[in-house]
C-alpha cells in the first residue's frame, strides 16, 4: 500500500507576502511531489452584515465560506496553473488567520507563511500571523520573505563580522543550511533537513558558531600557547561532524557538509544562507530560557534572513 505524501498547508491573503509565499511552496511541492492545500481566514472581517448584503456577500457563514472559496481559487489560479502537476486543494474559515492556519496544518509536511501579509505594519520585518505561528505551530514553520534573496553580499558582508571571526562558509547556491548547537532542538531540526535534501536532491550545509564560552575543552590551550581561532574551529567542526554523524548515516546519499564558525549564531547563519534554498533551524537552542516556545536566534533567523527559513518545534 502506498503511503499518500503529506501536504504542505500555506496561508494566502491575497498579499505580495503571500502570493510570494505560494509560490514558493509550488514550486517546493513541485519538487517533492506533494500535495499543497491553500487557505484564507475571513473570520476578522470587519464589516457589517448589512454592508456584507450590499456587497452581494451572504450573512450565511457556510454561503459567505463557499464564496471566500471561489474568490481564493480566482486570485491563485494563474499561480498555481503554472504547477499542473501539483493537487490543490482550497479551503477557507473564520476563525483568526494564525488559529485557522495551525489547525489546518496538523498532519501536515509543514505550514508555508508569507513574513507579512495585508495587515502588516510598514518596517516590521515579521507581521503579526506570521509571527503566531512560529509561535503556536506543532508543525514546522516556513517563513518566505516578500522579496527574492540577494544573490550577492554587499562589500560590507563581505568583510569579517568583528575582528578574529574567520570567513562566513561559502555555501552551494540551492543548498539546505542548519544551525546546530548541539541541542535536541538541532537534531529535530537537522533530521527535517536532511529529509527534505534527501527527496529534493541537495546538499546540505551543517554550521555551528562558538565562542570563548562554548569553545570544547582544552582547545583554547595547546602544548602551552593559545591556540588560534581556525585551529579551534576545526576542534569544533570535528566535534560537530562526531556528534551528528548517526544522523548524517542514516542519509547517506545526501551530501553533508560541516562548518564551524567564531561569532554570533544568527548573524552567521543568516550571511551563510544567503544563496541556500532554505535555513532550517530548531525553535530553540541550548540557550534558550525554560517555558519560552521560540529562541532569540530563531527568531532572528526567521525575522532576517534573504532565504526563505523552516523553524522546527521542540512539540508536535
Amino acid at each position: 500500500m502506498t503511503i499518500p505524501t503529506l501536504p504542505l498547508v500555506v496561508g494566502d491573503d491575497g498579499s505580495m507576502g503571500a502570493r510570494r509565499a505560494l509560490e514558493f511552496t509550488l514550486d517546493l511541492a513541485e519538487r517533492l511531489a506533494a500535495p499543497v492545500v491553500v487557505v484564507r481566514s475571513w473570520g476578522i472581517d470587519p464589516r457589517t452584515p448589512a454592508v456584507t448584503q450590499m456587497l452581494g456577500y451572504s450573512t450565511s457563514a457556510a454561503e459567505l465560506n463557499e464564496q471566500v472559496v471561489g474568490e481564493l481559487i480566482r486570485d491563485t489560479r494563474e499561480t498555481a496553473n503554472e504547477h499542473p502537476g501539483v493537487d490543490v486543494e482550497y479551503r477557507s474559515g473564520e476563525e483568526s488567520p494564525a488559529e485557522l492556519l495551525c489547525e489546518a496544518s496538523i498532519g501536515s509536511r509543514m505550514l508555508v507563511v508569507g513574513s507579512r501579509g495585508l495587515g502588516g505594519i510598514a518596517g516590521l520585518l515579521l507581521g503579526s500571523v506570521s509571527n503566531t505561528c512560529l509561535h503556536e505551530s506543532t508543525r514546522p514553520v516556513l517563513v518566505v520573505h516578500a522579496s527574492h534573496p540577494r544573490t550577492r553580499p554587499t562589500p560590507d558582508e563581505e568583510d569579517p563580522a568583528h575582528p578574529g571571526e574567520i570567513a562566513i562558509p561559502r555555501v552551494t547556491p540551492g543548498a539546505i543550511v542548519v544551525g546546530h548547537d548541539g541541542s535536541p532542538h538541532a537534531d529535530r531540526a537537522l533530521t527535517e533537513a536532511l529529509g527534505l535534501a534527501q527527496e529534493l536532491g541537495v546538499p546540505v550545509s551543517v554550521i555551528r558558531t562558538w565562542s570563548i564560552d562554548s569553545a570544547p575543552r582544552g582547545a583554547l590551550w595547546k602544548d602551552g600557547s593559545v591556540s588560534s581561532h581556525l585551529e579551534v574551529s576545526e576542534a569544533v567542526r570535528q566535534e560537530l561532524t562526531a556528534e551528528i554523524r548517526p544522523l548524517t548515516d542514516s542519509h547517506p546519499t545526501v551530501d553533508v557538509n560541516c562548518f564551524a564558525v567564531l561569532g554570533q549564531p544568527a548573524n552567521i547563519l543568516t550571511r551563510a544562507s544567503r544563496d541556500a534554498l532554505m535555513l532550517v533551524i530548531g525553535s530553540r537552542g541550548l540557550g534558550g530560557f525554560s517555558g519560552l516556545l521560540l529562541g532569540s536566534v530563531s527568531m532572528q533567523c526567521a525575522h532576517r534572513a534573504s532565504c526563505a527559513t523552516l523553524v522546527v518545534p521542540h512539540r508536535g
